[in-house]
C-alpha cells in the first residue's frame, strides 16, 4: 500500500498539471463574461464568442462559459480594437470566423491552438503589427485573405510563409494547384526607380492589359502601379468571395484597408469597379484621373470619400452625378 502512494502522488500532480494547462485562459458565468465585457451566443456546439468591448491590451478569451465550451471567435469578434497587443485563444476553440481580428492595429501576438481547425477571410487582415504566427497543422478550412495587409510571417508545417508569398501559403493549405489562382506579385511602380513604391497585390490579365484586384499591402500611402509584367494597368477590379450577410458579392481591391490613407491611382486607369473602398476609414479624399471611362455604381459603397474628377470635387451626396459624369 505505501509502495501505491508515490505512484498515485505523481498522477495526482499530472492531473493537476494537465488541468491547468487545457484551462489557463478562464472560466466565466455569464454575468462575469459581462463584467468582461464579452458577448456571446450559444449554439449546439457551444459558445461563440461575437463581441469583445474592452479595452485591455492582454485578452485572455474564456475556455468556458456558463459551463460550456467556447468553440468559435465571431465574425468581427475583435474587429478594429485598437487597444488590443496580446491575444490569448483557449485550446477549446475550433474556428476562427471572417473578420474576427480585422483591423487591430497593435496586435502584436496571438496563439492559434491546435484545436482550430477553420480561419475565416480576412481573419486577421490589416492586423498591421502583427510580425509572426503559426496556424496548425490540421487546419481543414483557410480562407482567402487571412493576412491581407499585413508584415506576418506566417509559419505552416514548418514553412514559413512572407507576404510575398501568401498565395501560397491559401494554396498550401487548402491544397490547391497553385495555376488555379490568381498569381501574387511583387512589383515596383515603374515610373523611376528613385521613388518606386512597393506593391502586393492579385491581378490578373484581361484584353487590353492588367486587372488589379486585391492589394496586399500594408502601407498608409498607395501608388498603384501603371503596369505590370510590361502591360499597363487598365483596372480596378473585384473578386467574388461568399459573405454570410449578403451572400456571393464582388469586394474591391482596397476593400477592409482601414489603414490606407492616400491612394494615387495613375492616369492608365480606365475602368474602376465595385465595392472599391469598403472601410477605409482614414480614406477621406481621392482623385479619378481624366482617363477613367467606366465606373462601377457601388465603387464609393459604404464610403465618406470626396472625389475629385476632370478639376470637380464631389462630395458622398453627389456620387450619382459623379457616376453619371463618368459613364456617359
Amino acid at each position: 500500500m505505501k509502495a501505491r502512494k508515490p505512484v498515485l502522488a505523481l498522477l495526482l500532480v499530472f492531473l493537476i498539471m494537465s488541468l491547468f494547462t487545457a484551462c489557463g485562459n478562464p472560466q466565466y458565468t455569464s454575468q462575469e463574461a459581462r463584467e468582461n465585457q464579452f458577448k456571446y451566443k450559444r449554439t449546439e456546439s457551444g459558445i461563440v464568442i461575437t463581441s469583445y468591448t474592452g479595452n485591455k491590451p492582454v485578452v485572455n478569451i474564456p475556455s468556458r462559459i456558463e459551463g460550456m465550451n467556447v468553440v468559435a471567435i465571431g465574425e468581427r469578434a475583435f474587429a478594429g480594437n485598437f487597444e488590443l497587443t496580446i491575444v490569448r485563444i483557449p485550446n477549446t476553440v475550433k474556428t476562427i470566423e471572417i473578420n474576427a481580428f480585422q483591423a487591430c492595429l497593435n496586435l502584436t501576438m496571438v496563439n492559434i491552438p491546435d484545436s482550430v481547425t477553420q480561419i475565416g477571410d480576412c481573419a486577421f487582415n490589416n492586423c498591421g503589427n502583427l510580425l509572426n504566427i503559426t496556424i496548425p497543422n490540421n487546419i481543414t478550412f483557410f480562407g482567402s485573405d487571412v493576412f491581407a495587409s499585413c508584415p506576418t510571417k506566417v509559419t505552416y508545417k514548418g514553412q514559413t510563409f512572407s507576404p510575398f508569398n501568401y498565395d501560397g501559403l491559401y494554396n498550401t493549405v487548402n491544397s490547391i494547384p497553385t495555376t488555379s489562382y490568381d498569381k501574387l506579385i511583387y512589383d515596383s511602380n515603374p515610373v523611376s526607380a528613385s521613388d518606386a513604391s512597393d506593391f502586393y497585390c492579385y491581378y490578373s490579365q484581361i484584353e487590353g492589359g492588367i486587372v488589379i484586384t486585391k492589394y496586399l499591402g500594408s502601407k498608409s500611402v498607395v501608388n498603384i502601379p501603371s503596369s505590370i509584367d510590361g502591360k499597363p494597368v487598365v483596372k480596378l477590379g473585384t473578386r467574388n468571395v461568399l459573405s454570410k450577410e449578403y451572400g456571393n458579392i464582388g469586394i474591391g481591391v482596397f476593400y477592409e484597408c482601414g489603414n490606407v490613407k492616400e491612394i494615387t491611382i495613375p492616369d492608365s486607369i480606365l475602368s474602376i469597379g465595385g465595392r472599391m473602398f469598403v472601410n477605409c476609414t482614414q480614406l477621406h479624399s481621392i482623385t479619378i484621373p481624366d482617363n477613367v471611362i467606366a465606373i462601377d455604381e457601388k465603387a464609393f459603397y459604404d464610403c465618406n470619400v470626396s472625389v475629385t474628377y476632370k478639376g470637380k470635387t464631389f462630395s458622398p451626396e453627389e456620387y450619382k452625378t459623379l457616376f453619371e459624369r463618368i459613364n456617359s
